[in-house]
């Protein structure tokens, strides 16, 4: 008995810290997500903020991909900001890798509100459409996701 007891207490300190890393994660990429950029859509007759998704954070991206659980994948795919939508799409992404799944987002983020992601943190003034740059994800080579099937032309020109 006393055995198992001291099992479930070393998991549980475990799993403790794996969310508490997790959160602490969600809040350190918060923090820094928001480039103090704003962008006029004149098309949609309002201001947009650009969020971050910086090259050099796939190392904490690529945890959380790994830890978050359901819900909170969907917290953050749902959330206001832009980059945690894209960290809720890969996640999603990672678990369910394939093409039907991944034009199913794509099909869902044209629905949504325009958001705008800034490509990488350098001192260029580049920006795309959360949808534009989760596309750019899906058929570039990148350190965040790597797919396991190839978007074709005609794919490609629909979207």
């Amino acid at each position: 008995m006393t055995k198992y007891l001291l099992i479930i207490l070393i998991l549980n300190s475990i799993l403790t810290f794996s969310q508490t890393k997790v959160d602490s994660l969600i809040i350190d990429i918060y923090k820094k997500s928001i480039d103090n950029r704003i962008v006029v859509r004149p098309s949609e007759s309002k201001l947009l903020i650009v969020y971050k998704f910086c090259d050099d954070w796939n190392e904490e991206i690529n945890y959380l991909k790994k830890e978050l659980n359901e819900s909170q994948i969907l917290e953050l795919e749902n959330d206001k900001n832009g980059t945690f939508n894209l960290i809720g799409l890969l996640s999603n992404l990672e678990r369910n890798n394939s093409k039907e799944f991944a034009l199913v987002q794509l099909k869902k983020l044209e629905k949504k509100e325009t958001k705008m992601i800034s490509i990488g943190c350098g001192d260029a003034f580049s920006t795309l459409t959360l949808n534009d740059f989760y596309l750019k994800l899906l058929t570039e080579k990148n350190n965040f996701i790597t797919t396991k099937f190839k978007l074709t032309p005609e794919e490609l020109e629909l979207l």
